[in-house]
C-alpha cells in the first residue's frame, strides 16, 4: 500500500511538471519580430548580357552579387549602390531602391564615339590630334574625352578646334576655314583687240568688275569673264599670297558654244559642290600668254619684278613647256560589289587630269618614268572612299613612289555614286603613264 501511494505521488509530480512546462512554451501574443531580416527576389539584366553586378558600400568595398546577368537574388529589402562591370565597356552604377522595384536594368554605351566633320570649305583635309591629315569626309571613332581637329589643307587657312567626346556619342563637328588668298590683276579685250569693261567671275561666283585688282581662292578652279556674249574661260593656276595679271581676250560664242558653256559652267558647279574637282595645282590652264605673277615680299599687292609663267606643271620660271605625256586608263577595272563599271568609269575619267598630274609633276625630274599602276580602293555605303594603296605598279626609279602616293591620296577625295543596297565596293583600277 506504501508503495502504491508512493507512486501515485510521483505521477502527480510528473503530471505537474509537464503542464506548467506547456504553458510556458506557449506563444506570447508580445514576441517582437522587427528584427528579422526582410529579403525580395530582385532580377538583373543588362545589355549586352553576361555583365557581372557588384554592391557597393559606402566605405567602398564591393561585393559580388552576380557574375553573369541575366541573374536573381534574394536580398533584404533596402536601398543599393550596384556597379555593372562589362569587359569592353565602362562600368554603370545604378541604385535600386528594392522597396519600390524589382527589377534593375543596365545598358553600356559604346566605349567609343563616332564623330563626322563638316568643313568650309569642303572636302579640306584635317589633321586630328597631330596625326597625318586625313579626308574629312570619313567618319572618325574616337575614345571618350577631349581632342584636337585641325584644317591641314593647302587651299585653306589653319583653323584649331577643341572638343570632348563621352561614350556611345553619334554627332557632327563643324570646322570652318577660311580659304587661302591669292591676288588678280585683270583686264581684257575684245576680238579687235578693244579694251573693254567686264565682269569676273571665279568658280561661277561673281568677285568684281574688269578691269580690276581682287583677291581670290588660291585654289579657285574657274576662271571666267563676261561681256555679253563674248566669253574668255580658263582653270587658273593661283599661288596663296602671289599677284597674278592676266590681259584676257574674249570671243564671241556661238549659241552651240553657249549652250556648251553653259553645261560646263554647270557641271563645275556641282563638281565643286560635290567636292569633286581636285586641290591646288591640278590642271592648271595652259591659254592665256599675258598671264604671269608677280612676286612681293609685302604679300598681296603690287610687286616690283615678275617672272614669266613656264608651261605643263613646271610651275614658274622661264617660259618653257614641259614634257608632254600619255595617261590613260590601262585596261578593264575588276569591281567586287553592286556598283556599275560605268558609273565608276564617269567619276575616273572626270577626274583624270587629277591622276595625270601626279604623274607629270614627277616626269619633270624624272623623263624616262613610266609604267602601269593599279589601284585598289574600297566605295563605302554612302560612295565615299575610305582606302586607297598601291595594288602594283611597274613604275621605277626616282619618283615612282610619290606617283603612288599621290594617286593614292586623290582617291581618298573622289565621290562615287552609293553602291545598291548600301554595301561594300572594292575596285581594282589599272592606270598606264608614258612618256611622249
Amino acid at each position: 500500500m506504501a508503495f502504491g501511494k508512493t507512486t501515485m505521488r510521483f505521477v502527480l509530480a510528473a503530471l505537474l511538471f509537464s503542464t506548467t512546462s506547456l504553458a510556458q512554451s506557449t506563444p506570447s501574443d508580445s514576441l517582437d519580430l522587427s528584427s528579422l531580416k526582410v529579403e525580395k527576389v530582385v532580377t538583373l539584366t543588362s545589355t549586352p548580357e553576361k555583365a557581372e553586378v557588384y554592391a557597393l558600400a559606402p566605405n567602398g568595398q564591393k561585393t559580388l552579387l552576380c557574375k553573369a546577368t541575366p541573374c536573381k537574388r534574394n536580398l533584404e529589402v533596402k536601398d543599393y549602390s550596384l556597379v555593372f562591370v562589362h569587359e569592353g565597356f565602362e562600368a554603370e552604377r545604378r541604385t535600386l531602391r528594392l522597396a519600390k522595384n524589382t527589377q534593375l536594368h543596365a545598358v553600356f554605351e559604346s566605349p567609343y564615339a563616332q564623330i563626322r566633320f563638316s568643313v568650309t570649305p569642303k572636302n579640306s583635309r584635317i589633321s586630328l590630334n597631330g596625326k597625318p591629315p586625313e579626308s574629312s569626309s570619313q567618319k572618325f571613332i574616337l575614345p571618350p574625352g577631349a581632342h584636337i581637329a585641325q584644317i591641314t589643307d593647302s587651299c585653306t587657312e589653319s583653323a584649331v578646334i577643341r572638343f570632348k567626346v563621352k561614350n556611345g556619342d553619334n554627332k557632327e563637328i563643324k570646322i570652318k576655314g577660311t580659304p587661302t588668298l591669292a591676288g588678280l590683276q585683270i583686264s581684257a579685250i575684245d576680238s579687235q583687240n578693244n579694251a573693254i569693261e567686264a565682269e569676273l567671275f571665279i568658280d561661277g561666283v561673281l568677285i568684281g568688275a574688269v578691269p580690276g585688282v581682287h583677291k581670290v581662292p588660291a585654289c579657285a578652279k574657274s576662271l571666267e569673264i563676261r561681256k555679253g556674249n563674248q566669253r574668255y574661260q580658263e582653270q587658273p593656276c593661283f599661288k596663296k599670297n602671289k599677284l597674278y595679271k592676266k590681259n584676257a581676250k574674249l570671243i564671241l560664242q556661238s549659241a552651240t558654244q553657249k549652250h556648251q558653256s553653259k553645261q560646263a559652267k554647270k557641271d563645275l558647279e556641282m563638281a565643286i559642290k560635290a567636292g569633286l574637282v581636285g586641290q591646288q595645282g591640278i590642271g592648271c590652264a595652259e591659254n592665256g600668254k599675258n598671264f604671269h605673277a608677280a612676286e612681293s615680299n609685302s604679300g598681296l599687292g603690287g610687286g616690283s619684278g615678275t617672272r614669266g609663267r613656264g608651261g605643263g606643271s613646271s610651275g614658274f620660271g622661264k617660259k618653257q613647256k614641259g614634257p608632254s605625256i600619255s595617261g590613260r586608263i590601262g585596261g578593264n577595272p575588276i569591281i567586287m560589289g553592286a556598283l556599275d563599271k560605268s558609273l565608276i568609269d564617269r567619276v575616273i575619267k572626270r577626274h583624270m587630269n587629277q591622276i595625270k598630274y601626279c604623274y607629270q609633276k614627277k616626269l619633270n625630274a624624272n623623263p624616262t618614268l613610266g609604267g602601269k599602276i593599279t589601284v585598289k580602293f574600297v566605295i563605302t555605303g554612302d560612295g565615299t572612299v575610305s582606302s586607297a594603296k598601291t595594288a602594283k605598279s611597274t613604275l621605277s626609279g626616282k619618283g615612282a613612289s610619290s606617283v603612288n602616293n599621290c594617286i593614292n591620296q586623290r582617291f581618298l577625295d573622289f565621290q562615287f555614286p552609293e553602291p545598291k543596297g548600301g554595301g561594300m565596293v572594292i575596285v581594282r583600277y589599272p592606270f598606264i603613264f608614258q612618256p611622249q
